[in-house]
């Protein structure tokens, strides 16, 4: 009897454990790992819009670019204190060391905000090259390596709770099975009854593992939304960068090459303001199809930002990315869209090379080459400076 008893409380144990690590998987760390997410995208788009301002090819306002700042500054501090927004409940991290890396994400932060506001008074005076714009990339690669230090720290914690997650099941399988060999060996005469519980325990599994399928369907969604443009269906942005990044060490490895192609619409705002927003959704959406149409199976499509569209192109030079370009701007242009008319599109490409030091230098210049084809009527294809 206290063998069984004993059982007994090794099970409950079991399913305690169980209940509260699938809960620490659900309520903690993915909410962290999207915080973390959050925290990158922000930054990156505060740190683009802001080289985009500068380079005078963006109309935003320094309040925007502070606005993505101060968001990837609140999901640092709901991860070290807790916070709740739309997305749901951020508990605070316990973790030692992990608190220390959060915390010197907003170190790099602040000081990436307080160079940002130099160069922003600077003006011209400290434009790309310079030696604050070389602090200012610095600052903020040095902010990118902690913010995915933090997110592989939590991957990490996360695996490592899977790993005992699954471990726990099958401890209680293992003692399922021999709570059924004691109960037919010493109470046999009970045997309909204990079949019963048997079953009881079969249904409690199942519903286990049910629920651990509806998480990970769960977390699936999640990381399709993390990733995907709603609108267009295509990549966002976060998703690209992190793309680029694979193919930039790739590149550096194997010595490959790749090309990197961004498109903006012409004249997309006078759509907006001529015909609406969802005319311009619908051209957005339009476009993006079209141009999905005629590329490989191997090329990427993502949506950069606003109007704005980018093209990563594994193992293609310069030339086969600029004819790629063209038939691109050709499939933009050849019809046009329904109550709107003609929609055209310029386009900058630039090839990986060793001149470049990090990926915003090869982002600048596709940018730069993007702003040369619209100063110089719109609806082509630059691809040298």
């Amino acid at each position: 009897m206290i063998s069984i008893l004993v059982i007994g409380l090794v099970v409950s144990s079991a399913v305690l454990y169980s209940f509260k690590l699938g809960s620490r998987m659900s309520d903690l760390y993915a909410p962290m790992i999207d915080a973390a997410m959050e925290i990158k995208f922000e930054a990156t788009t505060a740190h683009l819009w802001f080289e985009e301002m500068m380079s005078g090819d963006r109309s935003e306002s320094i309040e925007s670019v502070r606005s993505h700042l101060d968001a990837a500054e609140w999901y640092a501090q709901a991860m070290l204190s807790g916070g709740q927004n739309q997305e749901g409940d951020f508990l605070p991290l316990e973790d030692a060391v992990m608190r220390g890396h959060i915390e010197n994400v907003l170190l790099k932060l602040t000081e990436f905000r307080s160079i940002m506001q130099l160069r922003w008074e600077a003006g011209l005076d400290m434009g790309p090259g310079s030696e604050l714009d070389q602090r200012f990339d610095a600052v903020f690669s040095a902010f990118i390596a902690e913010a995915d230090e933090v997110e592989t720290y939590l991957q990490q914690m996360l695996a490592e709770s899977r790993h005992y997650f699954f471990l726990n099941h099958a401890l209680l399988f293992v003692t399922a099975l021999l709570i059924t060999f004691a109960v037919f060996i010493v109470f046999s005469r009970f045997m309909q009854q204990q079949l019963y519980n048997l079953r009881t325990l079969e249904e409690t599994n199942r519903e286990l593992k049910q629920e651990i399928k509806r998480r990970k369907e769960v977390e699936q969604t999640l990381q399709k939304q993390a990733t995907t443009d709603v609108l267009t269906g295509s990549y966002n942005r976060a998703k690209m960068i992190s793309l680029i990044d694979e193919e930039w060490l790739r590149s550096q490895r194997y010595s490959v090459t790749f090309s990197l192609v961004m498109l903006d619409i012409d004249y997309f705002k006078h759509i907006n303001d001529e015909w609406g927003h969802d005319v311009g959704d619908r051209v957005l959406k339009e476009i993006a199809d079209r141009i999905s149409s005629i590329l490989r199976d191997s090329d990427t499509l993502a949506r950069w930002g606003g109007e704005e569209f980018m093209l990563l192109l594994t193992n293609t030079p310069i030339e086969g990315a600029v004819e790629l370009a063209e038939r691109a701007r050709r499939a933009v242009a050849r019809q046009s869209m329904q109550g709107v008319g003609s929609v055209t599109a310029s386009f900058g490409v630039t090839e990986y090379n060793q001149s470049f030091s990090a990926i915003n230098q090869m982002l600048k210049s596709t940018d730069v080459r993007l702003y040369m084809a619209k100063s110089q009527g719109r609806n082509r294809v630059v691809s040298e400076e």
